[in-house]
């Protein structure tokens, strides 16, 4: 595998509530990237879906959230990354929270998403492939 890979927040879900262990093995090939990156929308997002929706208790989260720091480079929601996320939103026609980790995927300068919302194989920019890691394995 080469290339950087940028990690959507429902992917990261999987890894952390374990609830379908299928799920999980089909990510280590892909989590074993020389270079991984999310961004603070990640975390804030797998925080709250940690804490909601699975009842996560805020040590386990905070554990999670330094984990994936150890493991990832952070690209930071700052405001020219949220102006070209609403680019990219009228451009390709997608959510603004998903234009935001696409914008995000292209400022680390990743070449696939790893993503189960976005369309699998689409390709954004001539740069950017979005693969979704329970239907799709690298070639």
């Amino acid at each position: 595998m080469s290339g950087s890979i940028f990690v959507d927040t429902n992917v990261l879900v999987y890894f952390y509530t374990k609830t379908e262990p299928d799920k999980i093995d089909k990510l280590a090939p892909f989590l074993c990237s020389e270079e991984l990156f999310i961004s603070t929308q990640v975390l804030n997002e797998l925080a709250n879906v940690l804490h909601k929706k699975f009842k996560m208790q805020p040590p386990k989260i905070v554990a999670a959230l330094k984990e994936i720091s150890e493991q990832c480079s952070i690209i930071l929601v700052d405001l020219q990354l949220i102006l070209d996320a609403i680019e990219i939103m009228a451009q390709h026609k997608i959510s603004y929270f998903d234009s935001v980790i696409v914008a995000a995927a292209i400022r680390a300068k990743c070449k696939i998403l790893l993503s189960e919302d976005l369309n699998n194989g689409h390709i954004f920019y001539k740069n950017l492939k979005v693969i979704n890691p329970f239907i799709n394995q690298l070639s």
